[in-house]
């Protein structure tokens, strides 16, 4: 919705009715005790997924040493088998994920796939159009937060799934535009 309300070309008005609807969520947000701690403690000290994630960015390079060009493939323990996975800690990060798993070779792939989809995303962010401008700002949110904080597109098939019907729509709203 910041990225529509920034890029988007509206008038005063519509502008105006989407400030006041962000604030008025925020309001309700933290009047919810859960949403409210969750929002005011993620990524502080005490946040155990934000440490897990800084302890698998610090020994991402390790693991792949020496499988950088390939990775170091697709059928791995770590990735069928929950309790490997939590003893390796996996990286919660789709780009890097996938380069753990195909390499540079499929991580630079995939990061032009995403490269793509955010040049797409952001022409349909200054379409005249309210929806599309709206799916833009939602795929480059996902992108900017989803991917970055999770690693469910690489690894869960109905994720993937998910992920390129959301790329389809989106060549559809720049054929459309």
């Amino acid at each position: 919705l910041v990225l529509v309300f920034i890029f988007h070309t509206m008038r005063a008005r519509s502008r105006w009715q989407a400030v006041g609807s962000v604030a008025l969520l925020i309001v309700f947000a933290f009047c919810v005790p859960f949403v409210r701690q969750r929002i005011l403690v993620s990524f502080g000290s005490s946040d155990v997924s934000g440490v897990a994630r800084t302890e698998s960015l610090g020994d991402f390079t390790g693991l792949v040493s020496g499988h950088w060009l390939f990775g170091l493939g697709w059928a791995r323990t770590e990735i069928i088998d929950p309790a490997t996975s939590y003893a390796v800690n996996l990286i919660s990060n789709s780009p890097l994920l996938q380069i753990y798993r195909g390499g540079l070779v499929a991580g630079l792939g995939f990061l032009a796939v995403i490269l793509i989809g955010c040049i797409m995303s952001y022409r349909a962010l200054r379409s005249d159009s309210l929806p599309f401008a709206v799916y833009g700002g939602v795929f480059i949110a996902f992108c900017i937060v989803a991917l970055n904080l999770d690693h469910g597109v690489t690894d869960v098939p109905q994720t993937t799934l998910c992920f390129s019907v959301f790329l389809a729509f989106l060549l559809y709203v720049d054929r459309s535009r």
